[in-house]
């Protein structure tokens, strides 16, 4: 932000989840999007589809966890990827900005065996005709976002 506050901006967010939708872009207005999503373990390689809600195409990805769980070290590129404690949002009186509190995510590399950018081309981005640079995933945590503050 303006204050060199580091945070997260989303583009969109898909969720299959309809009232988190509107919860979402109600009160924080994230820019979330409604989308059949589905997450299959096949025998430990995880084949992930998305299809939003009006696109002609959809997404599809798989991989396979790499390596240990670890938490990320602070400065490291890791770090700055997964933990981020406020998030960015835009609304009619300007840039918004919401706390957000979580445990540090439990990461872990993968090695990513299938892939499309479809979504980055759904949200106005050019392909860039390669596979990402860096692939983590996560178990997950709880995370609390608190009210947003405009200006």
């Amino acid at each position: 932000d303006e204050k060199g506050n580091s945070g997260v901006w989303s583009y969109s967010l898909d969720c299959n989840q309809p009232f988190a939708v509107w919860l979402a872009r109600t009160f924080f207005r994230l820019p979330y999007e409604h989308a059949q999503m589905q997450a299959v373990n096949l025998g430990g390689k995880i084949a992930y589809q998305l299809k939003r809600q009006g696109a002609q195409t959809g997404s599809h990805f798989a991989y396979e966890p790499a390596g240990p769980t670890f938490f990320a070290a602070p400065e490291s590129l890791e770090f700055f990827l997964a933990e981020r404690y406020l998030l960015f949002a835009h609304t009619a009186q300007g840039l918004a900005t919401g706390r957000v509190h979580h445990t540090p995510y439990p990461l872990q590399g993968a090695t990513l065996t299938a892939w499309n950018d479809e979504l980055l081309c759904l949200d106005g981005f050019a392909s860039p005709q390669r596979p990402p640079d860096n692939v983590l995933r996560s178990t997950g945590v709880d995370v609390r976002i608190y009210p947003l503050v405009r200006g």
